[in-house]
């Protein structure tokens, strides 16, 4: 599991600095799509306390799916996770004001890690005592198949 994984991140860190020699651009490994309904709750103040908001991304065939988040700002005590049906132990969490970074401060516009597969699932917990802001999802993006990937390669 983990020598697949190492060898996934290696692959697309590789795909990544590649350079495409009919027009130097940079190797595009994914689509990316505006999400139309970006706003699940703003302010998420009047949900219950639990679980208040889900919501699915599905791309069959995709090797990859990762959200990007804008304006992230969840209340002390509330999260949100991320995980695949197919793989629901590997679970991504955020909370409080976004994504920590190198020197530990936070960014609140930023992707998601990535989750393998092609379909993923974000759930917004509550303790029901919010007025934050709660959070946009401005993009999806869906990484092209292995297959694809791996014959770019030869």
């Amino acid at each position: 599991m983990k020598s697949t994984l190492l060898l996934w991140l290696a692959l697309m860190v590789f795909l990544t600095f590649t350079i495409n020699a009919q027009n130097n651009a940079p190797l595009k490994i994914a689509d990316e799509f505006n999400v139309v309904d970006k706003s699940p709750f703003h302010p998420y103040s009047e949900n219950q306390p639990g679980f208040v908001f889900e919501e699915e991304f599905l791309s069959e065939g995709s090797s990859y799916v990762k959200l990007y988040l804008t304006n992230f700002d969840l209340a002390e005590g509330d999260y949100i996770e991320i995980f695949s049906p197919n793989k629901p132990d590997e679970k991504i969490i955020y909370a409080g004001k976004g994504k920590q970074i190198a020197d530990g401060s936070y960014i609140s516009n930023f992707w998601t890690n990535t989750l393998e597969g092609d379909h993923l699932i974000i759930r917004l917990y509550s303790t029901g005592k919010s007025t934050n802001y709660g959070f946009d999802i401005e993009k999806v993006a869906y990484g092209y198949p292995e297959a694809y990937l791996e014959s770019l390669l030869n």
